[in-house]
């Protein structure tokens, strides 16, 4: 095996420290907590909460009485919307305040409610569009690029994808145009430049397709589509969302299958959206249902957000999207769908999450820098991990340091084996541990000796003071089976 230290390869950096989280209860009677959204409804400059209760048939709006976060006053917008999916927040009627857009499901209508009065407490019902199959998801943007917003929606049992232009540019008259029509089981969309034209393109995900789809914007207003599949690692996107996640300044795309709990990144290989490569961030074993990306940690690239039962977030290690580390927010309730904003006023990202099953909407404040983990190890497997007696694998190895002070230690690796039991160390290196210090070594080969029995192992690399002792530790499976070196698989 390649010694695992590498002077050559090792840089310093600020070591990254991570904040707690305080949690606030919106509310936990809202009957099917299904969304959640922001903005400032009553224009006093902080923001509000807005949610859709979907067996409680209710879109409603929440005040941040005391515009830090912890004191909150209902305002019911509708108490007769037929199970709303989803809501959003932006200004429909270009008057300077926050109207709200949502979908009745039972309904197959898309609705948005005027701010009459610009302060949440008058609200005016206007139809966008009807015979809207199922709608699931709503969403607003300037489509056709007149400078007004136009809306979008996702209709389940109707298959489609569609757009609405905001004719007069006030909200008070509209014409449906179809973007994709055979979309099986629409569940989300999103609007950005994917191919860097300077139009709006538009991004889908549904139930029972493949890959996330994204159709081309080729006149630039909306009237002609070229539908085109973003090849991930994953099929049956039930959530999708668009940032520029490894910081080369084009567009990627995040989804996530909640059938195989996979949230995944698609690189824009060639920043127009027509060469793509699938980026693994997570696979939860959990119902992912909701994602979004933001820069949770301030360091100056995107973060993922999941909503997968419990909430969390993953940091982006090395701000390209290659390695990532999870972090929990909170795994009190079930949540089914996240947001996030700058709900406090303070220069931080905070998340919001909805459990429909739990009833209820949760605000988690970021507060105060915590240390993370004092070593944070990852270890992740390049080849197969099936090995013939005799083989071998080769994977990466990555290491940070946030300890605050140096200290003297080791790197150890052991292997897991069948019977629960422990074997090793298999190798172990002296190391001076550095604040801030991050080691990254590709490819390290190891062999798998021919007399290793056929089973399943754990191949396990551990950081610490001491041998026995590890205060970082990563690994993976490997399975042995019966074979020779010449039945190795391997990977370009």
């Amino acid at each position: 095996m390649r010694p695992i230290l590498a002077v050559a390869l090792v840089c310093f950096w600020v070591a990254a420290v991570h904040a707690g989280w305080q949690e606030v209860t919106i509310t936990d009677d809202y009957y099917g907590a299904q969304c959640v959204h922001a903005a400032d409804f009553d224009g006093d400059g902080d923001v509000d909460l807005l949610g859709a209760a979907l067996y409680g048939d209710e879109i409603d709006w929440w005040e941040n009485t005391d515009s830090n976060g912890l004191a909150w006053t209902l305002h019911t917008v509708d108490a007769e919307v037929s199970h709303p999916t989803s809501v959003y927040a932006i200004d429909v009627d270009d008057d300077g305040d926050m109207d709200i857009l949502g979908t009745s499901y039972y309904d197959d209508t898309i609705t948005w409610w005027e701010n009459l009065d610009g302060t949440g407490l008058s609200w005016g019902e206007h139809t966008v569009g009807s015979e809207f199959s199922n709608p699931w998801c709503v969403h607003a943007a300037d489509v056709d690029g007149d400078g007004d917003v136009d809306v979008l929606g996702a209709a389940f049992y109707g298959d489609a994808i569609s757009w609405w232009e905001n004719l007069d540019g006030t909200g008070q008259s509209w014409t449906e145009h179809s973007i994709g029509t055979q979309f099986n089981g629409a569940l989300s969309v999103y609007t950005a430049d994917v191919d860097g034209d300077g139009d709006l393109d538009v991004i889908g995900g549904a139930a029972y397709e493949a890959d996330i789809t994204w159709w081309e914007n080729l006149d630039g207003v909306g009237q002609s589509w070229t539908e085109h599949s973003v090849n991930g690692l994953f099929g049956n996107p039930w959530d999708v969302y668009a940032a520029d996640m490894d910081g080369d300044g084009d567009v990627d795309v995040l989804g996530c299958d909640t059938y195989e709990g996979d949230i995944v990144w698609c690189e824009n290989r060639d920043g127009e959206g027509l060469l793509w490569s699938g980026h693994n961030v997570s696979n939860t074993s959990n119902d992912v249902h909701g994602i979004q990306a933001a820069d949770v940690d301030g360091d100056g690239d995107m973060d993922v957000l999941g909503a997968a039962g419990e909430l969390g977030w993953w940091e982006n290690l090395d701000g390209t999207g290659q390695y990532w580390i999870e972090h929990t927010i909170d795994s009190t309730y079930r949540y089914k769908t996240v947001y996030s904003t700058d709900v406090d006023g303070d220069g931080e990202v905070d998340v919001l999450g909805t459990a429909e099953f739990d009833n209820a909407i949760i605000l988690n404040l970021q507060e105060g820098p915590h240390e993370q983990e004092p070593v944070v190890v990852l270890i992740s497997p390049v080849t197969p991990t099936v090995v013939p007696q005799g083989g071998s694998f080769v994977y990466d190895f990555r290491m940070r340091v946030n300890y605050q002070q140096p200290f003297n230690g080791y790197l150890w690796t052991m292997i897991g084996l069948p019977n629960d039991q422990y074997y090793g160390p298999v190798f172990s290196t002296p190391i001076q541990f550095s604040p801030g210090m991050q080691v990254s070594i590709p490819g390290i080969q190891q062999r798998v000796p021919g007399v290793t029995p056929v089973g399943y192992y754990d191949w396990i690399v551990n950081a610490g003071p001491t041998p026995f002792m590890p205060i970082g530790t990563d690994s993976f499976p490997v399975r042995v089976i019966a074979g020779s070196a010449a039945d190795s698989i391997t990977t370009d």
